[in-house]
């Protein structure tokens, strides 16, 4: 049987959160959540991710911070960063992360933005 992909979304928006996990869990993908960099990076250490959706702008640990060190413990896991306003994202979170998408007002244009941007790339892997 074959497992289903693992999507991790990072975000101290409880709403997101609860968007994200009822739009990927409808597609028949596992979803994780996690409310801070902190404990998003004890999930990615201790489960196997695909994927991990991460908010550029949280309170706490930094995303920058997050997303070193989620390279750092799953190097070939996809790292999608979401911006309110992708110019906010410096060149080296850009070149660490796999994309950048911009977190537009739109719930249903985001979720079908990411899906598609994952399904692209979690096939090729």
């Amino acid at each position: 049987m074959i497992q289903p992909r693992t999507i991790l979304c990072i975000d101290d928006a409880c709403t997101f959160l609860q968007v994200f996990r009822t739009h990927f869990e409808d597609r028949g993908y596992r979803v994780l959540t996690a409310s801070s960099g902190k404990e998003g990076l004890e999930l990615l250490a201790a489960k196997r991710v695909d994927a991990v959706i991460l908010d550029y702008q949280m309170p706490g640990m930094t995303s920058a911070a997050a997303l070193q060190v989620s390279k750092r413990v799953s190097p070939g896991t996809l790292v999608v960063i979401l911006s309110g306003a992708a110019s906010t994202v410096p060149q080296d979170a850009r070149r660490a992360a796999t994309a950048v998408l911009l977190k537009d007002k739109s719930m249903p244009r985001l979720m079908h933005s990411v899906e598609g941007f994952l399904e692209d790339k979690l096939q090729k892997t």
